[in-house]
């Protein structure tokens, strides 16, 4: 231990800041899952689905009121006002300003055909407005404070907004009659009271309205933006929206706990894409592939054995995150991890995209992955109901891997590369045929908990022998 403190004394900011990041990002996450199964029993079916409805409407009236200034468009404006971040910042924070403004004044203009259209109150609808202004506010925050690397403050309101949140929201829950609305509103109590502080901070320091030059940039860059945001959102959320709306609120339950589930292997794939890219663009500026393809190999196979063990618990999983009502979830939540492995996969191409500035391929891939989920959610949810959505997800899936692929192609072309200097296909092919054969079986043997976990053991005992190649590959990665 005192080993490991001396050598974390002795990082620079910026590692000490970026450890911390990670960290904060692993107990958000892990504090969602450790309350949802509290959730799921605390309220009832319909009520937890109503819930998600809101949560998900919330995800998509996000982007479309704040246009997603606060992520990409933020950083780029910080990098290039690093000289008055403060004066940027305080400027951003009143165009947010002027868009949630519109945004009210519409809505109250055309409120009943709003509410009618969501399926919400006035008031959900309200504290839906708040929240993201109070979410987007301390996102502006952070990101000006991680260019700084001022982590400790970071990290103190991260922990606050996480730990405190939930355990409002239990007690509220419990003690109210309208739980969906306790729940809502327990969500805004606490990022309300930092966003209110944060925003006096900036207000005491600087205008909000003396430069609107910034705000025309800022809207120009964040525009062309928006197909891809919404894409990407209605790619995940959509499900849910259309299941409520042919099925009702009891399978929109079920669907979420698997889809949160499901989704729970984004946070691994995440921690290795985010490993990955740094040595991916290091090899792709000097030119040197030699080991690209037996790295991409390696974390293709590490990230297929992952899923693949969510996919043999499942039964076990969902059991531990919803009561037995839910336990259809189970035959969605194997179509959801196989997509999940699809999109790392897939992201391999889009971190190579991105380098080369090749960005219109990502927004199409998502767009048309989009459009085809929606168009196989209308005809099959009717037919096959909640269950159909996590396999037209899947189908989704498929296909903007295979268009990545093709888009690849395209730009390796342009510098000079081989996409078969980057991924070795019969290996990306002989994953997806275990991916599809070992799932099956998988689920053909959902009712003989010993032989799944025989199986699981001997699946372990393969990623032992191997471990030192394993190892390798991540040393390899985090040396770069």
């Amino acid at each position: 231990m005192k080993k490991i403190i001396n050598i974390y004394k002795n990082l620079n900011v910026a590692i000490k800041a970026s450890i911390w990041f990670t960290i904060c990002s692993i107990i958000q996450k892990g504090i969602s899952v450790i309350t949802m199964p509290i959730f799921t029993r605390i309220m009832s079916m319909e009520q937890y689905g109503q819930y998600n409805i809101f949560i998900t409407w919330y995800n998509i009236i996000l982007i479309i009121v704040t246009l997603n200034i606060h992520l990409e468009v933020f950083n780029k404006g910080l990098s290039e006002h690093s000289s008055n971040m403060d004066e940027f910042t305080t400027n951003q924070i009143g165009l947010l300003n002027f868009l949630i403004v519109i945004y009210i004044v519409i809505y109250l203009l055309f409120h009943r055909i709003f509410n009618n259209i969501l399926n919400m109150s006035t008031l959900l609808m309200i504290v839906m407005l708040v929240e993201i202004w109070c979410n987007t506010i301390i996102s502006f925050w952070r990101a000006h404070k991680r260019f700084e690397y001022s982590y400790k403050k970071i990290v103190l309101v991260s922990l606050i907004c996480t730990v405190f949140s939930p355990i409002i929201g239990i007690v509220c829950v419990l003690n109210f009659r309208h739980k969906v609305e306790a729940k809502v509103i327990s969500n805004i109590i606490i990022p309300c009271i930092v966003a209110i502080i944060i925003f006096i901070m900036y207000c005491k320091k600087n205008k909000m309205f003396d430069n609107f030059s910034w705000w025309r940039k800022t809207i120009i860059l964040a525009l062309p933006l928006l197909p891809h945001y919404l894409s990407l959102i209605l790619l995940n959320q959509s499900d849910k929206l259309m299941i409520n709306y042919f099925n009702g609120t009891e399978s929109a339950a079920i669907y979420s706990v698997a889809h949160s589930a499901g989704f729970l292997m984004v946070i691994v794939n995440n921690s290795i894409n985010n490993s990955f890219v740094p040595w991916c663009y290091s090899k792709l500026k000097n030119n040197d592939l030699s080991k690209f393809k037996l790295i991409v190999s390696t974390l293709v196979f590490l990230v297929l054995f992952i899923n693949l063990f969510l996919i043999w618990v499942a039964p076990e999983c969902i059991s531990f995150f919803a009561p037995k009502e839910y336990h259809e979830a189970i035959w969605c939540l194997v179509p959801i991890a196989m997509s999940v492995f699809f999109s790392f996969v897939y992201s391999i191409c889009v971190d190579i995209e991105v380098y080369y500035e090749k960005n219109k391929y990502v927004a199409i891939a998502s767009i048309i992955a989009t459009v085809l989920n929606i168009v196989l959610n209308y005809i099959f949810i009717p037919k096959y109901g909640f269950l159909a959505a996590g396999f037209t997800t899947l189908i989704s899936y498929f296909v903007i891997l295979l268009l990545h692929f093709v888009f690849l192609s395209i730009v390796t072309n342009c510098v000079n590369i081989r996409i078969n200097q980057i991924f070795d296909i019969k290996s990306i092919i002989l994953s997806i045929f275990l991916l599809i054969l070992l799932s099956i079986f998988a689920v053909s043997i959902y009712n003989y908990a010993i032989v799944r976990v025989g199986l699981m053991i001997l699946t372990i005992f393969i990623i032992i022998i191997f471990r030192k190649k394993i190892m390798d590959i991540l040393l390899e990665l985090k040396n770069k």
